[in-house]
């Protein structure tokens, strides 16, 4: 605090020499024989005029020393609580990887709920919230999906950030075509208040009552809802886990479709979700069990076939996904605008563990993109 008031007073300082060196000059030309004698020169109009104008350019200095001084602060401040932020959220999402919690967030000012799944088994990269706006509407008009009909009332009573203890709601989750009623307790609800918001916060934690219920919540966290493939980070523990065995050869493909939300347009999420639903399925028909076959996010898709020394019919199987919009089993206006590239990696050649096969993949994707899509290309250093 001290060193703030000194910082203070000599910048007033500087800012009154400044005015008086300023008006001096400005008397002193007007005047030529004005009696103003400042920090002890004489009055002689060749003299003094020089010395005015040092005075400004020295208290100018000064100023803008401090200053920026000042601004170097605000700098170094800022990125304090950006590392704290940054921190506390590395340690949020570390604490919840170890716990199953569903955390959710209402915005009664823009009435927008906003529920972010549990973490414990999600690729960081894909924790993005379910968003649903126009909460109140939905609500009274019984259209929230996944809650079951009778738990309406507790919805009412949890946005409202009164809830009484035992609290617990019920909602329908899915794996592909697979769905099961699992039941949440309502927990840690608290109320933030500011200025442009009113936030209720709170968890969903599951209570399972039966083994069919934990079997279920078990696959939930190692799955993709949509396909029912393995999700990003189930994926990357199976791969691991093949490496670790020193297979003789083996590869990593990253599947990507090429511009997926000009489909999602032009014909409605619905349409694009069945897309990559049957093109799962197709996936299953195409390799062994013995691959690994995941959906990474959006329209992305991973493939570790574990046995690649037969490299033609590694492309024959690569050409048959690229190929699988082609035939006659898709509506032909969705067929014309299906494209996806390939990226692949090959064991032991490019990498020895998954990250590094993963990273080739992606190398030889954006590869492939660039160079025109809808085509396989192998990873090269070159």
């Amino acid at each position: 605090m001290k060193k703030n008031y000194l910082k203070l007073t000599f910048i007033i300082c500087a800012v009154v020499c400044l005015i008086a060196a300023i008006f001096s000059l400005f008397m002193h030309f007007r005047q030529k024989n004005y009696g103003i004698d400042l920090f002890g020169a004489s009055l002689s109009f060749d003299g003094n005029s020089i010395v005015y104008v040092v005075v400004i350019i020295l208290s100018l200095a000064l100023i803008l020393i401090f200053v920026r001084i000042g601004i170097n602060r605000y700098i170094k401040e800022y990125e304090r609580v950006k590392d704290e932020l940054e921190v506390e959220r590395f340690r949020s999402k570390a604490v919840r990887r170890l716990s199953d919690e569903i955390v959710f967030e209402y915005d009664k000012v823009t009435d927008t709920l906003r529920v972010y799944p549990s973490v414990r088994s999600a690729d960081s990269r894909e924790h993005n919230p379910y968003i649903i706006e126009e909460l109140k509407s939905k609500v009274e008009a019984k259209t929230l999906p996944l809650l079951h009909p009778a738990d309406y009332e507790v919805v009412k009573t949890v946005i409202e950030g009164i809830v009484p203890q035992g609290l617990s709601i019920r909602l329908e989750r899915h794996i592909a075509d697979e769905k099961c009623l699992l039941i949440y307790e309502v927990r840690a609800v608290r109320k933030m208040l500011s200025k442009n918001s009113q936030l209720v916060v709170g968890t969903l934690i599951p209570v399972c009552e039966n083994d069919e219920q934990r079997d279920f919540l078990s696959r939930l966290y190692l799955s993709d809802e949509l396909t029912g493939l393995k999700n990003k980070a189930a994926a990357a523990r199976a791969i691991d886990k093949l490496l670790r065995k020193r297979p003789r050869s083996s590869a990593l493909a990253v599947i990507d479709f090429d511009d997926f939300t000009d489909v999602n347009g032009q014909f409605g999420q619905i349409t694009g979700d069945v897309i990559l639903k049957s093109f799962a399925s197709e996936l299953k028909n195409i390799f062994s069990e013995n691959d690994v076959l995941s959906r990474i996010g959006g329209d992305e898709f991973m493939i570790y076939i574990a046995d690649a020394s037969d490299k033609a019919l590694l492309e024959e199987n690569c050409n048959k996904i690229l190929n699988l919009f082609s035939e006659g089993n898709t509506h032909s206006a969705v067929r014309d605008n299906m494209r996806m590239s390939i990226g692949i990696s090959l064991y032991p050649k490019d990498g020895l563990n998954y990250t590094k096969l993963y990273g080739c993949a992606l190398s030889a994707l954006s590869k492939a993109k660039a160079e025109g899509k809808n085509k396989i290309m192998y990873f090269s250093k070159k």
